[in-house]
């Protein structure tokens, strides 16, 4: 038979225990210590019993206030729409009114890149456009222009000056007096 040392004992005695008592520390305790704060944490953002009458009160008059605002809003006059053109112009009708605009701003047309049928109204500009009515199917293109800041300048003023139905989504200079103009038309 195997004799039992000192050492043997003590290892029973006091490693062991230890070991069990670490294992339930961080094992199975720290999953129940995270489930009960996480309890705490739901009790704490519910009103309370006394405060429920007074609280659902207050929110029911917010949603009532939220409501008739909503419904002052819809009812409201539809603001004046601030853009001419024809609903039924087709695309190419709009394509060449723009290049028009930029020719007589003394603007080079140098490229124009239409936009694919998946980027007919993605952005903010052609939604924009869209909900004027004037133009039911705005398509983005991309214009590269040659010629100076002021006929840039004038173009744009012209676009608003004639109250077109262009939204202008980008304007970047890249150098040498060239430009790119992305426009919803």
């Amino acid at each position: 038979m195997t004799e039992i040392r000192t050492k043997d004992k003590l290892f029973l005695a006091v490693v062991l225990p230890a070991a069990l008592v670490a294992l339930y520390v961080w094992g199975w305790r720290t999953a129940a210590v995270k489930r009960l704060r996480t309890l705490e944490a739901q009790d704490l953002a519910l009103v309370a019993q006394d405060a429920f009458p007074q609280e659902k009160r207050t929110l029911e008059l917010n949603a009532a206030a939220a409501r008739k605002e909503r419904e002052e809003a819809l009812s409201a006059p539809m603001p004046a729409v601030r853009v001419k053109g024809e609903a039924g112009a087709s695309p190419a009708e709009r394509e060449r009114t723009v290049v028009g605009v930029f020719r007589t701003a003394g603007l080079r047309v140098t490229k124009i890149e239409s936009g694919r049928s998946s980027d007919k109204v993605s952005g903010e500009a052609g939604e924009a456009l869209k909900a004027t009515g004037v133009c039911p199917e705005p398509v983005r293109r991309v214009y590269r222009l040659d010629g100076g800041y002021p006929s840039v300048r004038q173009a744009l003023d012209a676009f608003a000056g004639n109250e077109m139905a262009v939204a202008v989504e980008q304007l970047s200079m890249e150098g040498n007096g060239n430009w790119s103009v992305s426009i919803y038309e």
